[in-house]
This record gives structure tokens, C-alpha cells and sequence, in this order.
């Protein structure tokens, strides 16, 4: 993985944003975290800064100094904030939804396929 996406995987592991949410937010094309690299254009730099203030650009294409900088509270759009987690949290839901609705698939697979049976027969037998 190149250094600068490991980075930026970083950053986005820190704030909790998801790859596709993080590239919509910042006005970025789909795929872009996935793609990303060294050469990385200086206006997807200046696209991912103006979105997201508190990131260190320095750090992030060169791993020198800290991820975060220091944000003056003024350079936060305060408007922009309750939209963004409440579509945060909308995403998340529907995330742990979709799992959910996975795990109960398999679970329902398994029973089917009697696999809590033979397991529990495995454990009995060997003893």
C-alpha cells in the first residue's frame, strides 16, 4: 500500500468516515482513497483541506509532524456540522443493518445445514 493511502486510511480511521463518504464530502471522484498516492494533484490536496481543516497536508504527503493540526473554531462551518452526522450516523446505521441482515442469513444457512448439530455432536463423541 503506498504510504500516502495508508495515511489517508489513517486519517479517515480517526474521524470515522467511511472511503465513499470521505470522497463525496471533499468533492472527490469515487474510487479516489483507493487510487490515491505520492503524486496525489494539488487540487484534490486543496479539495481534501478545505473539506476536512484539521488534517496536517504536510503529514499526510509526507508523514512528517502530527495527522491533526490545531483548528481555530472559527474555521469550522458550524451549519455544515449537524448535516454531516447525521449522515454520518444514517450511514452507519445502515451499515449495521446490512450485517445484521448478513449475520442472521448465515445463521439461517448454518441451522439449515444442520452445522450446530454435527458441532454438537463432534463435542460429544470426542469426550
Amino acid at each position: 500500500m503506498d504510504a500516502v493511502k495508508g495515511r489517508l486510511m489513517d486519517f479517515l480511521g480517526h474521524i470515522g468516515l467511511d472511503k465513499s463518504v470521505f470522497e463525496r464530502e471533499a468533492g472527490l471522484a469515487n474510487g479516489f482513497v483507493d487510487k490515491t498516492n505520492s503524486r496525489m494533484r494539488k487540487s484534490s490536496l486543496n479539495a481534501i483541506s478545505a473539506r476536512f481543516p484539521q488534517l496536517n497536508t504536510d503529514w499526510l504527503m509526507t508523514g512528517q509532524g502530527e495527522m491533526l493540526k490545531d483548528v481555530p473554531v472559527s474555521a469550522v462551518n458550524e451549519q455544515d456540522l449537524v448535516p454531516q452526522l447525521l449522515d454520518r450516523i444514517d450511514k452507519l446505521i445502515e451499515i449495521h443493518e446490512r450485517d445484521v441482515s448478513n449475520l442472521e442469513r448465515l445463521l439461517s444457512i448454518m441451522m439449515d445445514n444442520g452445522v450446530f448439530e454435527k458441532t454438537a455432536n463432534k463435542r460429544t463423541s470426542s469426550i
